[in-house]
């Protein structure tokens, strides 16, 4: 058995299983906190005059993580990291394409952070990021694709 691991790809294999089973899943069934806590949950301006645009919102002092534990996965394909998820799956069985978000090395060791402390929250300015401007705009460009939630609701701080 230890030869089998030795020749054969077995992480690439299970990345791949993963990825298919992700394309497979339907997308995740929120909460109503989830919805208040994310992107889902602030809606355009004419729908609620007092609601900011949450990318404003995020600051390092802002605490931010996952929307649920299983729905991303990182792999590294043909030498690049792509982050897959099931946030915008359609609930027809494989209605849309794969969806994931190319990322670079250094959010990558960030979103491992992210995966370590679920279920707790986290400051952005927490994130093992060089510089203030990519912990923000790594947590917004996750934020609106879904993947995160905001320890608050969006707009509940800020109106």
């Amino acid at each position: 058995m230890s030869k089998l691991f030795s020749y054969a790809p077995v992480d690439a294999a299970a990345d791949q299983m993963v990825v298919e089973f992700l394309h497979s899943s339907l997308p995740p069934l929120l909460t109503s906190d989830e919805v208040a806590c994310s992107v889902h949950g602030s809606g355009p301006r004419w729908m609620s005059p007092t609601a900011l645009s949450a990318p404003s919102q995020i600051t390092g002092d802002v605490k931010v993580c996952l929307l649920q534990h299983a729905i991303a996965r990182l792999v590294m394909e043909e030498d690049q990291l792509k982050l897959y998820h099931t946030v915008d799956n359609s609930r027809i069985y494989r209605g849309k394409e794969q969806q994931f978000i190319e990322i670079t090395e250094e959010e990558a060791i960030a979103f491992e952070y992210l995966l370590q402390q679920y279920p707790q929250p986290v400051a952005v300015s927490s994130l093992p990021l060089d510089g203030d401007d990519a912990k923000v705009e790594f947590v917004t460009l996750l934020f609106e694709h879904g993947i995160l939630v905001m320890e608050h609701r969006v707009d509940e701080e800020f109106v």
